[in-house]
């Protein structure tokens, strides 16, 4: 079994990669400790150990308080020559990021765009003088960038902007596209007529002219960065790196831990009904044997339970059952976790269509096997077969994390509560659409689904007592 790239490793091999390649140049400064850990998803511990390591192999310097330098320097004649020699052996699983970002980033910016006012976005004067420019400055790439980061942000979804920083970091945004400019597969007048018609759009309010205009800067990008691959494997004729040993998404909202996966684990145990009301679970000492864990552990995820009124424990007696009082677990839950998960299944709502629509023709065939007729099927092992055929890794990340956080929520309640009442009726639905090879009916059945959900999850937080969720609003189809 491969073993998992642990966030320093990444981390460190991200920054000493573009250092000894020559796309951080001589004398540069990093992003601050701070943006380096919104950038990776990852703590400030980890970022500083990384530091540390680069500055020890002399690749930087660094002082207190002050953001690190470069003091590596890659000869003149071999800099433009070691990156491209490095991007090329990185060139399917840099295409697979750009794919991947053609099918998700403009239904995420069309959706933030009704949140947006975009005169008063922090970027857009700066956007409007890139424009005007009649040639394009060194890091020009950065300015569009901020300014869709500033629309994603307007959604007050961090998810958002989370898996835009996440898709431009693996893509080497800033390297390739200074390069597709130069190299005039991407002209640089072309790129600025394109965000003319998106500010055009967003101005207009038009949602159908935005998606539209998001749409064609994505496929334009996607399809020169595709040029540009075979362009480089003519050059420099290398294997390739495996796309999944490439796109890696931290999410760091603290919800991995074993503890937490045990409390979840138990919750849906009782909500299936493995265990029934006033019967005891197992003892800590099984427990923890059970899952490979601590007995402390196991004492924490019963504490969780416990708190939520899933369980109660007795001193000698052990852990009984109870009936849970969905207002007392909501009570009892941080409000911003909740919204959290809420977040979670807004974005999974958004994402699922141009997911479900690539994985069609594998899930179809999938589904057909396990399922002879139609029959009761739950929203999770459907999913399940979804993310097992989708073609391009980077999408298949993303869906997993963003399930297991949306999932990861819904030990907090009677796991039946917000989502729909005839699961029969959702599998019949489904198999109609994989016998008439209907894929855009799959992938707006999908879509409906989760919006249904997260109206009714929403409706369930504010009427026990988040008014926050309120905000969450559920995505119309456009």
């Amino acid at each position: 079994m491969e073993r998992k790239q642990t966030r320093f490793a990444f981390v460190y091999e991200n920054l000493r990669r573009q250092i000894l390649s020559g796309q951080r140049e001589y004398g540069s400064k990093l992003p601050s400790a701070r943006q380096l850990c919104q950038l990776y998803g990852v703590g400030i511990r980890t970022i500083k150990t990384v530091l540390m390591r680069l500055r020890e192999e002399g690749l930087i310097h660094t002082e207190e308080r002050k953001r690190a330098v470069v003091v590596y320097r890659v000869p003149f004649r071999e800099q433009k020559h070691t990156a491209l020699q490095t991007i090329a052996g990185q060139r399917d699983a840099i295409l697979e990021i750009y794919r991947s970002m053609e099918a998700l980033m403009p239904d995420l910016l069309t959706f933030s765009c009704q949140f947006t006012d975009i005169i008063n976005l922090d970027h857009y004067d700066d956007i409007l003088r890139w424009a005007r420019r009649p040639n394009l400055t060194s890091n020009g790439w950065k300015i569009p960038a901020r300014f869709f980061h500033d629309i994603l942000k307007s959604s007050g979804n961090p998810f958002f902007c989370d898996v835009h920083s996440a898709l431009e970091l693996h893509g080497e945004t800033s390297f390739l596209t200074e390069y597709l400019t130069e190299t005039g597969l991407f002209p640089q007048e072309k790129e600025k007529e394109e965000f003319n018609r998106i500010l055009d759009a967003v101005r207009s309010g038009n949602t159908y002219a935005i998606q539209n205009s998001f749409r064609a800067h994505y496929h334009s990008i996607a399809n020169s960065v595709a040029c540009c691959m075979q362009h480089l494997a003519v050059q420099y004729p290398q294997e390739p790196m495996d796309p999944r040993r490439y796109f890696s998404w931290n999410t760091s909202y603290g919800i991995h831990q074993h503890y937490q996966r045990i409390a979840r684990n138990l919750a849906e145990r009782i909500n299936f009904g493995t265990y029934a009301y006033r019967s005891y679970l197992p003892s800590e000492r099984a427990l923890a044997e059970e899952y490979g864990v601590s007995v402390h552990t196991v004492r924490r995820a019963l504490s969780i339970l416990n708190n939520l009124g899933f369980v109660k424990t007795q001193n000698g007696r052990g852990t009984q059952v109870l009936t849970l009082d969905l207002s007392a677990s909501i009570k009892n839950t941080n409000h911003s976790r909740l919204l959290l998960h809420l977040n979670a299944l807004q974005f999974m709502a958004l994402i699922v269509r141009p997911i479900a629509l690539s994985a069609f023709d594998g899930t179809r065939q999938s589904l057909q096997k396990a399922f002879s007729q139609p029959q009761g099927i739950s929203l999770a092992d459907l999913t399940s077969h979804v993310v097992d055929n989708v073609p391009l890794y980077p999408l298949k990340v993303i869906l997993q994390k963003i399930d297991h956080i949306f999932y990861g929520g819904i030990y907090l309640y009677r796991r039946n509560s917000p989502f729909p009442d005839a699961p029969n009726e959702l599998a019949v639905r489904i198999f109609s659409c994989l016998e008439k090879d209907d894929r855009q009916g799959f992938a707006h059945l999908l879509f409906e689904t989760y919006c249904g959900i997260l109206t009714n999850l929403r409706n369930l937080l504010v009427d026990n007592g988040v008014p926050e969720a309120e905000r969450v609003i559920t995505p119309n189809l456009w």
